[in-house]
């Protein structure tokens, strides 16, 4: 299966989206219904309602650090979403 993960990446939903193929079926739900216990969607509609969530989300981030930053504050650096991850790297003490 990796194989074919590696031969043909742009097949994929979350690829098309730049998100881990964990992080796509965690957000599944808020943008399909199950019927029968299966997802019924359309992968382009899903994809491009994904693209549009992940973009606000990643705006209101950057409004919320600019804030921050203009108001003297120091905001927690964010790296960009590499492959579906933009989280906060915190070391443990």
């Amino acid at each position: 299966m990796e194989h074919r993960k590696a031969e043909a990446p742009d097949r994929y939903p979350w690829t098309q989206v730049g998100i881990s193929e964990r992080r796509y079926y965690k957000l599944l739900p808020q943008f399909a219904q199950k019927v029968n216990g299966r997802y019924d969607l359309d992968h382009d509609d899903v994809v491009a309602r994904m693209k549009a969530h992940l973009d606000q989300v990643d705006h209101k981030r950057a409004v919320r650090a600019a804030a921050l930053m203009s108001s003297g504050r120091t905001a927690l650096a964010r790296r960009p979403r590499v492959n579906g991850y933009s989280g906060i790297h915190l070391r443990k003490p």
